[in-house]
């Protein structure tokens, strides 16, 4: 029994122990009748809709984050701030992804690692399953 207690964890969280859990955008699912060509324009179109979304003070603090971003690190309000503007702008994506055909279906065990924010991923992005 005590086996079973200790490879249970073992196995839900399969490699993700070594190499972490990887990206929730990998768990974004074309519908079957589209091809490869077209989800790149989606997601291209979605990543330039989701940026134009941005008010422009957002968009000056998400590309001052591309390009410096251990300078927004050091300054506490403004990571602050740059975290909103992330997490808003990944909002509006994923709106987008799903407006144009793609679903979010991560797998089970995905949800439940514990390395990240993966519950919480998981949780926000159910309404865009089906």
């Amino acid at each position: 029994m005590r086996i079973i207690i200790l490879l249970l964890p073992l196995l839900l969280s399969g490699c993700y122990l070594a190499n972490g859990s990887p990206p929730s955008f990998r768990y974004w699912l074309p519908p079957k009748e589209m091809n490869e060509e077209q989800e790149k324009k989606i997601w291209g179109d979605c990543d330039r809709k989701s940026y134009n979304m941005l008010d422009e003070t957002q968009r000056g603090l998400f590309n001052k984050g591309d390009t410096s971003w251990e300078k927004i690190y050091k300054n506490t309000n403004e990571y602050k701030k740059y975290k909103e503007v992330i997490y808003l702008n990944q909002k509006y994506l994923f709106q987008c992804l799903y407006d144009s055909g793609l679903r979010f279906r991560p797998p089970l065990r995905w949800c439940l690692a514990q390395d990240g924010d993966n519950t919480k991923t998981c949780i926000e992005n159910m309404k865009y399953r089906n």
